[in-house]
C-alpha cells in the first residue's frame, strides 16, 4: 500500500520563530512611537510626498518572503523572523490610519486593537508550542535542516533568543525562591483591587454629578464584569493563601492574571494607549512567576 504523503510539513522551531516575529513586532511599535515622540513626529518627504513607515514595513516583510522562500537553512530562518517582526510592527504601527476617514495616526482605540491582534498571535504560538505533536517525519525534516547549517555554532539571532529565555527561567526561579515573592503577588493584587476601586467609585461619582443621562454599553458592562471577577478570584486566592494552600492559592491568583490579561487590559490600551504598557509588563512578569511556582510544586 502506497503511504500517503501530508500536504503540510511543520517546522518544530515553527513556534520559537513566531516569538520572535511577536517580540521584535512589539519592539518595533514601542520605539518607533517614542523616537516620533521625541522628534515631533518628523515626515520623510516634501510637500507633497509623505513616506510613511508603513511602506518600510511592508519592504520588511516581502524581503523576510523572498528569504523564506529561496532558503532552507536555520540561519536565514531565524532572520526572516525577527526582520518580519520589525516589518509587520512599522506596518501595524499605522493602523489608525486605515481604520479612519481623515487618516487618523492618533485614533485613540488603535492600542487596544493591536493589543487584540497580538493578543491572538501570542494565543496561536502558546498553543502550538504546548498542544502540538510533531510526527516523526516532521523531527526528522527539523532536524536536517538544522543539520544543513553551514556554521558549527547557532546562528547570532538564535544563540541570542536561547540565552535570553535561559535568563528569564533563571530569573523566574530566583523570583519565586525569594523570601519577598510572597509579598510581590499580594502588592500586585491589593494595588489592583484598589485602583480599580478608586477608578469605579470615581466614574460613578462622575457619572451622577455630570453625567447624569450616562447610558451602560456593552463595553462598559463587560469591563466591570471583568473587574469584578478579577476581585472575586483575588479574595479567594488570599482565602487560599491564608490557609497555607500556596499552590491552589496560586492557581486563582493566575486566573485572574489571565483575566486582567486578556481582558482589562484590552480596556487599559483603549483608554491610557502607550502608559498601559507597564501593566501589562507587570501582569506578564507575574503569571510568569505564577507558572513557574504552580509547575515546580503541582503534584499531579
Amino acid at each position: 500500500m502506497k503511504k500517503q504523503k501530508n500536504f503540510f510539513v511543520r517546522d518544530t522551531y515553527g513556534p520559537q520563530y513566531g516569538e520572535v516575529v511577536l517580540i521584535m513586532s512589539v519592539l518595533t511599535i514601542v520605539l518607533v512611537r517614542i523616537f516620533l515622540s521625541l522628534t515631533g513626529y518628523p515626515q520623510v518627504g516634501n510637500e507633497s510626498l509623505h513616506i510613511a513607515h508603513m511602506l518600510w514595513g511592508g519592504l520588511l516583510m516581502i524581503l523576510s518572503i523572498v528569504f523564506l522562500l529561496n532558503f532552507v537553512n536555520s540561519e536565514i530562518r531565524w532572520l526572516s523572523a525577527f526582520v518580519g517582526g520589525i516589518g509587520f510592527g512599522l506596518f501595524i504601527d499605522e493602523l489608525g490610519k486605515f481604520l479612519t476617514s481623515d487618516n487618523n495616526y492618533f485614533f485613540e482605540p488603535t492600542f487596544a486593537i493591536m493589543y487584540g491582534i497580538f493578543l491572538i498571535l501570542f494565543f496561536l504560538i502558546k498553543y502550538m508550542q504546548g498542544h502540538t505533536n510533531y510526527r516523526q517525519d516532521e523531527i526528522e525534516i527539523s532536524k536536517k535542516l538544522q543539520d544543513i547549517s553551514p556554521y558549527k555554532t547557532d546562528t547570532y539571532i538564535y544563540s541570542t533568543y536561547t540565552k535570553i529565555t535561559g535568563k528569564i527561567d533563571a530569573l523566574l526561579e530566583n523570583i519565586v525562591e525569594s523570601n519577598w515573592f510572597i509579598i510581590l503577588v499580594i502588592t500586585y493584587f491589593v494595588i489592583n483591587a484598589v485602583i480599580s476601586i478608586l477608578i469605579y467609585l470615581g466614574t460613578y461619582i462622575d457619572i451622577e454629578l455630570y453625567h447624569p443621562k450616562f447610558m451602560i454599553t456593552t463595553p462598559n458592562i463587560i469591563e466591570i464584569s471583568a473587574t469584578v471577577g478579577f476581585t472575586i478570584l483575588t479574595i479567594i486566592g488570599s482565602y487560599k493563601l491564608i490557609r497555607r494552600e500556596r499552590v491552589k492559592a496560586f492557581i486563582y491568583f493566575r486566573y485572574a492574571v489571565y483575566l486582567s490579561i486578556f481582558v482589562l487590559q484590552f480596556f487599559s490600551f483603549l483608554h491610557g494607549q502607550l502608559s498601559a504598557l507597564f501593566g501589562l509588563g507587570l501582569s506578564i512578569i507575574i503569571l510568569m512567576s505564577l507558572n513557574h511556582f504552580i509547575e515546580k510544586n503541582q503534584v499531579n
